[in-house]
């Protein structure tokens, strides 16, 4: 039983940190985005170079999560339970990012 704990406890800290660093990530890239995108059409120049490179950048992120999905199957032999751990994992960090980091925020 004691093994079967320590796998979950891996698993489950595994998964919630790389959720944890894309979420952070994703909303760190999406703000510079809005920023130099309000600056450019500012300035009117052409966006489609910025926006090009935002769409490469962003795409680094795929191959994390295609990693960790791959991951859960195997781990779980199983796939509709991965993903039910993965999305279970993924709302609760969005709900940690949303609900309770914003509420510290405001104070």
């Amino acid at each position: 039983d004691a093994i079967v704990a320590a796998r979950a406890a891996f698993v489950i800290f595994a998964t919630s940190t790389l959720v944890h660093y894309t979420l952070r990530e994703t909303q760190t890239r999406m703000l510079r985005f809005t920023a130099e995108l309000r600056e450019t059409i500012s300035s009117r120049r052409s966006y489609a170079r910025l926006v090009t490179a935002h769409l490469l950048d962003s795409a680094a992120f795929a191959p994390i999560m295609i990693g960790m999905m791959a991951f859960l199957f195997e781990f779980f032999a199983d796939q509709i339970l991965g993903l039910l751990v993965l999305t279970l994992v993924w709302g609760v960090e969005l709900y940690a990012a949303v609900a309770l980091r914003a509420r510290t925020s405001v104070r």
